[in-house]
């Protein structure tokens, strides 16, 4: 993994990138990525950026993708770059297939209990409302959810409880007998009710 991301470094950030081996470069894997693996870039401590290129960038190379990958890499492009232009989430500095160069920012993942607190809560949900105000290029069509549904329900009918681990049998049991089916389409009655607008959302605050 390192020289493929030492050479979309060089490319996508030239500059004094250019100018260091694949072994000179920083390279590390940064936890907390669910679905997708991360990786920390830097330049060495002997060089220095050339033309205002960072010296450090995360390198994102997508995971698990639930629904059509080429539909969803786009979308996800699209609003990494709305993001980034609203100075809501990190700068990008390239998108290549399979994943994106972004702004590496020093920061330490917020605990279940740390996001609780009343400070960082509000702080959280003032830039959330920022977020969800904005008018994204994307379907206003919401299907997403549940043709994911469907997909998940499908791959639930693939689980053997011989490959369950014995002492997750009887969770897995439990899981495994719920009527879903019945619960989606109580699901998709209660949102055709409601009559809410269609927005753009994070759906994804968690530790």
């Amino acid at each position: 993994m390192r020289s493929k991301a030492y050479k979309i470094c060089r490319e996508f950030l030239s500059g004094s990138w250019k100018s260091i081996s694949s072994n000179d470069m920083i390279f590390r894997t940064v936890s907390g990525g669910l679905s997708n693996l991360l990786y920390y870039c830097s330049l060495p401590e002997t060089h220095t950026p050339l033309r205002g290129e960072p010296s450090q960038v995360l390198m994102r190379m997508y995971g698990q993708i639930h629904g059509d990958q080429d539909t969803t890499t786009i979308t996800e492009s699209i609003i990494c770059t709305l993001l980034a232009e609203r100075s809501i989430g990190p700068k990008l500095f390239g998108v290549f297939p399979g994943g994106r160069l972004e702004e590496y920012i020093p920061a330490q993942a917020l605990l279940t209990e740390e996001i609780r607190q009343p400070d960082i809560s509000r702080s959280i949900s003032r830039k959330l409302a920022r977020l969800h105000a904005l008018q994204a290029p994307l379907t206003k069509e919401p299907t997403w959810l549940f043709d994911n549904m469907d997909k998940w329900l499908d791959v639930r009918t693939l689980i053997s409880m011989d490959s369950v681990r014995s002492e997750f049998l009887e969770h897995a049991t439990t899981l495994l007998g719920f009527d879903y089916r019945k619960e989606i389409t109580w699901l998709r009655d209660v949102f055709k009710k409601a009559q809410s607008p269609i927005m753009f959302c994070h759906n994804d605050l968690q530790e």
